[in-house]
């Protein structure tokens, strides 16, 4: 269904799919008997296209009910790459792939403290967007936070990209991964659970702190945006050869 969704997808916009893979719950192991298909790609034009007067759109979007589809540009998605973008990476390394035309992962290098930085700002944000205008917050939106102050702890713990399934990145705070357990339960139960907003530990981090401490990490590495690209135009011209 979802590989043909995406062909449908090249065909109406003139692209071809160079990665696809599931994102948010269902990536991060918590989906529950509700939960969409988050569907993320990376996606190309034929050359040709980048040569027009008009530039072409660098973002595909295409939602129905149950499934959510995204798509960059390779272009847009490399600049978020040079910038280490979260969201971005965890695409790249999801456990459910559905099309794969990537170079190896190895390829891609990343900038840690960038990435810890982008965790921990995702966290603020999401604080800022639930507790303080939502008198109650359900355990969905709870996980959100918990999950990017997990990667940041793992990536502060193990000086290495963290994992994009979430019960690998517990362990580090004993006190978060008992507020995890609780509320992955409540998220894969049938019931709508609704937590009071009043987590003390939550309410009481220290953003400041975390941000310190992500300035401490490497700031070296970066992707090789044109490696990636030249690696891609290889595999095109090998496929091209060969049919």
């Amino acid at each position: 269904m979802i590989q043909q969704m995406l062909k449908e997808i090249e065909l109406a916009y003139g692209v071809t799919v160079l990665h696809a893979v599931e994102a948010g719950s269902r990536a991060w192991g918590f989906a529950s008997v509700d939960s969409d298909y988050d569907v993320r790609f990376i996606f190309k034009y034929p050359d040709s296209r980048y040569l027009m007067y008009r530039k072409p759109l660098d973002c595909i979007e295409s939602v129905t009910m149950k499934y959510d589809f995204v798509g960059w540009d390779i272009y847009k998605a490399l600049h978020l790459l040079e910038k280490s973008n979260s969201s971005l990476i965890e695409h790249l390394r999801s456990p459910i792939v559905y099309v794969n035309r990537m170079p190896d992962m190895p390829l891609l290098r990343v900038n840690l403290s960038r990435l810890a930085h982008h965790y921990i700002g995702l966290a603020e944000s999401h604080m800022k967007r639930y507790w303080v205008r939502e008198n109650d917050v359900s355990a969905k939106k709870m996980l959100y936070v918990v999950r990017c102050v997990l990667c940041a702890y793992y990536i502060f713990e193990h000086i290495a990209t963290p994992p994009v399934v979430f019960d690998q990145l517990t362990g580090v705070d004993h006190e978060l991964d008992v507020i995890t357990e609780r509320l992955l339960k409540a998220k894969q139960s049938e019931c709508s659970t609704i937590y009071s907003n009043r987590i003390r530990y939550l309410t009481c981090l220290d953003f400041r702190n975390l941000h310190h401490r992500a300035n401490q990490l490497p700031n070296d590495d970066e992707f090789d945006c044109e490696l990636i690209l030249e690696k891609i135009r290889k595999d095109e011209r090998s496929n091209y050869e060969s049919s």
